[in-house]
């Protein structure tokens, strides 16, 4: 266990820039790559949890956490990458993508078994058609006179009970009331 303990130390191993000869652009190239990269894991699942906190009508299931916790090892992965270049913690380093790894296959597994299920779900602009002219036809069959108004108050619909006038009759007319 104290060896196991042990080869984290820095001490065991060399910095992953000497490998590189400490050569100042190479260096440059991945520290600013790596650290884009990071960047981008960490903003994709604080939009998620912003998006999730939103709408409040999309449960948190497993995939969704298990997305999360794909996209930030991924980002703990090359932000280690960038530690790595100084501070020689491979064994750490090697956890984190084995953990990594464990979590990606899981969630590409979850996700792959939540494919069909998907493909057939209503598509969402089709219940928004569907929605759309159930209500233009609620609102065209009422017995009650529906109006709608402009800005202005200029009458710009009403459906066949209002004021007992057609469409053509009443359309540009004022509003009554205001």
């Amino acid at each position: 266990m104290t060896e196991w303990l042990e080869s984290f130390s820095s001490s065991s191993f060399m910095p992953h820039a000497q490998c590189f000869l400490w050569q100042e652009d190479l260096l440059a190239l991945y520290v600013i790559s790596d650290s884009l990269i990071v960047l981008a894991y960490v903003i994709i699942p604080c939009a998620i949890v912003r998006f999730l906190r939103a709408r409040h009508d999309i449960p948190v299931n497993k995939v969704v956490v298990l997305f999360a916790a794909f996209i930030l090892l991924c980002g703990t992965t090359h932000l280690l990458s960038i530690i790595t270049l100084w501070y020689p913690l491979y064994w750490l380093s090697g956890l984190i993508k084995a953990l990594t790894g464990v979590i990606s296959i899981l969630t590409a597994y979850i996700t792959w078994q939540l494919v069909p299920k998907l493909i057939i779900k209503p598509n969402l602009l089709k219940n928004q058609f569907a929605i759309h002219h159930a209500y233009a036809d609620s609102v065209k069959h009422s017995p009650n006179a529906v109006i709608y108004t402009d800005r202005n108050g200029n009458i710009i619909y009403n459906n066949p009970a209002a004021l007992r006038q057609d469409q053509a009759t009443i359309l540009g007319q004022q509003a009554l009331a205001r």
